[in-house]
């Protein structure tokens, strides 16, 4: 082996060497394990976060469907109320509900006897 080859040999084991004694101390083993410690705090709070996120993002798609409904519903109700003052209307709810008719016109009504003897 050459002298060159001998010195970097020996370089590397000085590195190597100070390297350990440096950066192995029990003070940096501390901060490494602080680091650590960081780290994992973070990960758990982003977890934690992102759990979150994703139930709220689940509480907007809940309430954004219920808003297009109601939104829909109260349309139909605009009409309605639009179609209530309509003298159709009137006449329509005058003659379900209330049993009016117009002057000439006949109510025929089927017997509860005639719907048994079908039977």
């Amino acid at each position: 082996m050459s002298i060159g080859g001998r010195r970097k040999k020996k370089n590397s084991r000085q590195f190597n060497q100070r390297f350990k004694r440096r950066f192995l101390t029990s003070r940096s083993a501390i901060i490494w394990a602080f680091t650590i410690i960081i780290f994992a705090g973070m990960a758990v709070g982003f977890y934690k976060i992102e759990q979150r996120v994703s139930s709220y993002q689940e509480t907007i798609d809940e309430l954004s469907t219920e808003i297009k409904t109601l939104k829909n519903t109260n349309k139909q109700l605009e009409e309605e109320m639009e179609n209530v003052n309509s003298d159709e209307y009137i006449e329509k709810m005058a003659r379900e509900r209330l049993g009016m008719v117009k002057e000439g016109e006949y109510i025929l009504r089927q017997s509860k006897d005639a719907d048994q003897e079908d039977k």
